[in-house]
């Protein structure tokens, strides 16, 4: 079942309250093609119609960036689905394998549909502008055409496709955002002003640098462990038309000098080693929450072989944030 739970986090008293829940569902068929509760009067939505995988609240409507497809999907404060929609990028759609019309041909004439992004890299991150009147989602990986990845200076670009919320349509204008090292992913985009934003920035790996097998494969040990976790804060070019990298927090060298953490501290740092983080949002003017996917009961980052907690944490990054 897809779904959107309401929570209260009470940072100072350590508590999580659980608000309420809204599920996802299509009861006036909005989607074209057959979903898993096809022939249900509710028609629940699952997550083998649609990833989300960010979402935003703005007026009376949930706006979700979706990665199979991609898609974006429109939805009412009651969970349920309103409109459907396909991204355009310089002209073309934007169609990944995951997508529901890449099905086998029913002859060998018959010509397959033509995707042009990797399995599970449509949108990971969605933000919208302060006054929401834009959405800015965030594609994981890299657009394929004519045989190539698109790239620059020998790095995979990201394209971040804006949406007119009021209009309801993708504006044609997208903005660029270069990985640091091509095998990196990221986690989320969110906006902290009118051209300044955040995202996390991250390798594949989890688990702690001090406890690495180091050649030896073993279940008291990572054999990958994370090297490198990051939260970019960024500025919009308009006209280089691209995302510039103007300063970023490192998750693997987190002071704690109020030894605060519930978490053992490693080589006097907190770090948080998780293979997948994915949210980020501003709290105040000083402090931004960050929060991992536990992928229960797989993701094992503190310790080897053990299921991990989702953790949220509040940092303290005034200077961070007023980078220019």
């Amino acid at each position: 079942m897809l779904y959107i739970n309401t929570y209260h986090l009470d940072f100072k008293k350590n508590s999580v309250a659980h608000l309420g829940t809204i599920f996802l569902r299509d009861p006036s068929k909005v989607v074209a093609f057959p979903i898993t509760l096809e022939g249900t009067k509710e028609r629940y939505l699952t997550g083998s119609d649609f990833d989300p995988e960010s979402f935003a609240i703005i007026g009376e409507d949930i706006w979700i960036a979706e990665e199979f497809g991609p898609f974006l999907l429109r939805f009412g404060r009651d969970g349920v689905l309103k409109e459907v929609f396909n991204v355009p990028l310089k002209g073309e759609r934007v169609i990944s394998p995951n997508n529901p019309k890449i099905v086998l041909p029913e002859s060998p004439s018959k010509k397959e549909i033509d995707f042009n992004l990797g399995r599970s890299k449509g949108f990971e991150g969605m933000a919208k502008s302060v006054d929401g009147s834009r959405l800015y989602l965030m594609l994981e990986g890299s657009v394929y055409k004519d045989g190539v990845y698109e790239m620059q200076d020998g790095k995979m670009v990201l394209n971040v496709i804006e949406f007119d919320v009021k209009n309801k349509k993708f504006t044609g204008k997208s903005y660029r955002y270069l990985l640091e090292d091509n095998a990196h992913a990221i986690g989320e985009l969110s906006m902290i002003g009118e051209n300044e934003g955040l995202v996390i920035e991250r390798d594949s790996a989890e688990g702690i640098l001090t406890k690495e097998c180091r050649g030896k494969e073993s279940e008291h040990c990572f054999s990958n462990p994370a090297k490198f976790k990051r939260i970019y804060k960024v500025l919009f070019d308009h006209q280089a038309m691209e995302l510039k990298k103007v300063g970023f927090i490192d998750l693997l060298k987190i002071d704690d000098s109020k030894k605060i953490a519930q978490k053992p501290l490693v080589n006097g740092k907190f770090v948080f080693p998780f293979e997948t983080i994915e949210g980020v949002d501003l709290v105040g003017d000083s402090h931004i929450v960050v929060v991992n996917d536990n992928n229960f009961p797989f993701s094992s980052s503190r310790e080897p072989n053990q299921t991990d907690d989702n953790e949220f944490i509040l940092l303290e990054v005034k200077d961070f944030l007023m980078a220019r």
